[in-house]
C-alpha cells in the first residue's frame, strides 16, 4: 500500500489542483490509517474545488472521507456530526450509514443499531455487511 501511495502521489503532483487526484491521495491516506495526512489533503481539496468545481456526488464522497478521517483521528463528535448530515442527503452511499453506526457506538446504542440496520437494508451484501451483522449479533451467511 505504501509503495502504491508513493507512486500515486508522484504522478498526481503534476497537477496539484486536480480534485480527483487529491481525493485519491486522501483516500489512500485514510485507508493507510494516516488521518492527519488525509485531513490535510482534504483541506487542500477544498481549496482546489474553489477553482475546479465538481458535482455534488464528488463533494459527498469527500465529506464521507473526511468523516472517516475524523473517526481514525478519534474526533468522533466531529465525525458523527458530519455523518448525520451526509445520511440526510438522499444520494448518500450506504457505507455512510455503516460509518455513522461506528461513530454512534459509545454515544447512542440505539443510534448505532439503527444505523447498522439501515446500512444492511441498503447494502445487504455490501463491503461492511459482515461487520454490521456481527455488531448486531446476527449470524452471517
Amino acid at each position: 500500500m505504501e509503495d502504491a501511495a508513493r507512486a500515486y502521489a508522484a504522478s498526481s503532483d503534476r497537477d496539484e489542483d486536480y480534485p480527483e487526484a487529491i481525493l485519491g491521495r486522501a483516500e489512500m491516506a485514510v485507508r493507510g490509517r494516516r488521518s492527519s495526512e488525509g485531513l490535510y489533503l482534504l483541506d487542500r481539496l477544498d481549496r482546489a474545488l474553489e477553482a475546479n468545481p465538481r458535482p455534488p456526488a464528488f463533494h459527498l464522497r469527500a465529506r464521507l472521507l473526511r468523516a472517516r478521517a475524523h473517526l481514525l483521528g478519534r474526533r468522533v463528535a466531529d465525525a458523527r456530526q458530519l455523518l448525520r448530515a451526509i445520511v440526510d442527503d438522499p444520494r448518500a452511499p450506504p457505507e455512510a450509514w455503516f460509518h455513522l453506526a461506528t461513530a454512534e457506538i459509545g454515544h447512542s446504542y440505539r443510534g448505532a443499531v439503527e444505523a447498522y440496520e439501515r446500512y444492511l437494508e441498503l447494502a445487504p451484501d455490501g463491503y461492511y455487511a459482515v461487520r454490521a451483522r456481527r455488531a448486531l449479533g446476527r449470524p452471517t451467511p
